[in-house]
């Protein structure tokens, strides 16, 4: 006879009644796996000397707060008993009580083994599936499959409140969005936006983007939460870029097919992007959780997406966005402003496009703007205001676009030569309304 004693951590069943019956369910199928296992590794060891090998195996030894199972291993060709070598070589597995003890008479060890491990299997995947099915109900409306992926792989669960991060906010609004409402039959006009809305959210998931809402026609977004994003800053200004790219498809489309009126040929989005600390998570009730941010960095970002108007521009960056990604992109530094609501003022950019990729005519502008802006800050408002005439001629002109950056500084010129700022003036403009 050889016997086998397996120590395991797992104290009996009746000492824990409060943990989970799930927990349970595991450590017994580990348990009957290594039993089933171990019966077929000597069942296959001994069949080399014709032998006929049955298992027992005894639950219950206890020793210092430990639980051990005791496995006998029989050959059955020195057992005469005839009925006990019936009973121990039977298709069926048998319990039966010896004293206190359970004795599990293993028969068919390969079948068992099957009929565990693949209920083992069944019974993971549908806890998996389970899990993934929570987060879908409560991710899948805003942020991409591959990240809800991740977030099972790492085990995160959602839950009502905030936790404090560095990330990047992301608002996008359409232009002259109430004028459409005027033109359009409402039916034409859910269409419209779900069509745009549609393709505006697919560029975010794809870069990694988490959606926070829709406010009418606007987007808010941000990157980095609830799945931590490298290089979160990089993906929203690139969906800030790809999404302008795809628009000018949408208006070529909506063009071509001669049925939409001369508004929707135009149409046209501000973007607003910050980056900084703030608070993301489930927020709301216990009944009706919304995941979304808030913080002082969200503010600003919604402030600078109307503020972009002002200069008649559509992808506006705060400082601290451009900073971490400025030489993967080209930029047109645009003012040290005080947005309305705002003390602390920022420095704020036009993102222009990826790196080496503008073209020769936004070179030029660029080249002419920022010489136009160096004399501005040395108050030379008379060569500053030739210097910005020479930049507005290089500016793009479109329908329903507002200004333009460098007739903002022209005028401003004209007023500064009249009513000079202070002697300590740091530069900082100061915007009045939203």
């Amino acid at each position: 006879v050889s016997v086998v004693f397996v120590m395991s951590p797992i104290i009996h069943t009746y000492r824990h009644l409060s943990r989970p019956l799930c927990s349970y369910s595991r450590t017994f199928c580990k348990k009957v796996f290594f039993v089933f296992l171990l019966d077929l590794l000597l069942t296959v060891v001994l069949s080399c000397g014709n032998l006929n090998v049955g298992l027992l195996k005894f639950n219950g030894f206890n020793f210092n707060n430990r639980s051990f199972s005791c496995i006998i291993c029989f050959d059955l060709s020195r057992i005469d008993c005839s009925i006990s070598r019936r009973l121990l070589s039977s298709a069926s597995d048998i319990l039966f009580l010896v004293g206190r003890e359970w004795v599990v008479v293993v028969g068919q060890c390969l079948v068992g083994l099957l009929a565990t491990y693949t209920g083992n299997v069944i019974y993971k995947f549908i806890v998996e599936q389970k899990d993934k099915k929570f987060l879908k109900s409560t991710f899948g409306a805003y942020i991409s499959p591959d990240l809800i992926d991740q977030m099972y792989s790492d085990k995160q669960e959602p839950k009502l409140g905030g936790e404090a991060g560095y990330h990047t906010a992301f608002f996008s609004d359409i232009q002259s969005f109430s004028s459409f409402s005027e033109v359009l039959e409402p039916e034409r006009m859910v269409s419209l936006m779900n069509e745009y809305l549609t393709e505006m959210t697919n560029i975010l998931l794809e870069h990694k983007g988490t959606l926070d809402k829709y406010i009418g026609d606007a987007i808010v977004a941000f990157y980095g939460a609830p799945v931590p994003l490298e290089n979160h800053e990089y993906h929203a200004c690139l969906t800030a870029l790809e999404m302008e790219k795809k628009l000018v498809t949408m208006r070529e489309q909506w063009a071509s097919e001669g049925d939409w009126p001369e508004l929707v040929h135009n149409i046209r989005h501000r973007v607003g992007l910050n980056s900084g600390e703030m608070v993301t998570g489930n927020m709301g009730s216990s009944m009706r959780m919304n995941y979304t941010m808030m913080g002082d960095t969200v503010n600003l970002a919604a402030r600078l997406e109307p503020a972009a108007k002002h200069y008649g521009v559509y992808l506006f960056v705060a400082e601290n966005t451009q900073k971490a990604v400025a030489n993967q992109f080209e930029w047109r530094f645009l003012d040290f402003l005080r947005v309305k609501g705002k003390n602390k003022p920022v420095k704020a950019y036009e993102l222009i496009s990826l790196k080496d990729e503008m073209t020769d005519d936004q070179s030029q502008l660029v080249q002419a703007f920022n010489a136009g802006m160096d004399l501005y800050q040395k108050r030379d408002w008379t060569k500053a205001k030739k210097q910005f005439k020479d930049a507005l001629v290089l500016e793009e002109d479109f329908p329903m676009r507002p200004t333009t950056p460098s007739a903002v500084y022209i005028e401003r010129c004209e007023h500064f030569k009249v009513d000079p700022p202070e002697k300590d003036w740091d530069g900082v403009f100061t915007m009045k309304t939203k």
